[in-house]
């Protein structure tokens, strides 16, 4: 199970390939799959043990395939492809009035399965011009910066969905690492309970409160 792939999905080619590295980094298996090329049997082929919808360019429109998150593996969206979880489940995505860049600090809301192992404040790095402004059932906001209410979610289903609207995988994001190590342990977690129905946020050991 430990070198069971994450399947990264690249909507633009550069980003994509920054999220690559980053969980080569931290000795993590991963694919990088095309979204326009993508279909539920890629997903199957390759026996993910968690898919990641990896950032695109500002300003630029994509369509998620809704049955992407109707598959049996948990989620993780960041920047954009955490917009793209929300709009697809019928959460609001809002255009800004102000573009949010650079280093920002983060502010931990509650308890929280991604962020266990980093501090309840942190810097991250940002560069997003819309806003998520509602989730989804089920949603929960996990965290928040100045500008940003909900930078940071979890939807605790099954399988469990994950949207970061910070970029993890850049250096600006001290702790970048430990989310995406956590993000993986959580998705192993879920496929040892077998999604059966009881992974809840208190299922794996030592959520960050």
């Amino acid at each position: 199970m430990g070198n069971d792939p994450v399947l990264i999905v690249d909507f633009d080619g550069v980003n994509s390939v920054h999220v690559s590295d980053a969980f080569n980094r931290i000795e993590v298996a991963n694919t990088v799959v095309a979204h326009d090329s993508l279909s539920e049997s890629d997903v199957f082929d390759s026996t993910p043990v968690a898919i990641v919808l990896s950032p695109t360019n500002l300003g630029t429109s994509y369509q998620l395939n809704p049955a992407l998150l109707c598959v049996d593996t948990p989620v993780l969206g960041i920047c954009n492809g955490a917009q793209l979880i929300v709009s697809t489940l019928g959460g609001t995505v809002t255009p800004g009035t102000a573009l949010e860049a650079g280093l920002v600090e983060l502010t931990r809301r509650g308890y929280s399965l991604l962020a266990t192992g980093t501090p309840r404040r942190q810097y991250v790095y940002m560069n997003h011009e819309h806003y998520i402004t509602s989730l989804p059932k089920r949603g929960r906001a996990i965290a928040r910066t100045e500008l940003t209410q909900i930078a940071a979610f979890e939807i605790i289903r099954c399988p469990p969905l994950f949207g970061l609207q910070f970029h993890p995988e850049s250096a600006g994001s001290r702790y970048g690492p430990q989310m995406l190590r956590q993000f993986v342990r959580c998705a192993r977690a879920y496929r040892f309970k077998g999604g059966d129905g009881r992974y809840s946020p208190r299922s794996t050991p030592g959520a960050a409160r």
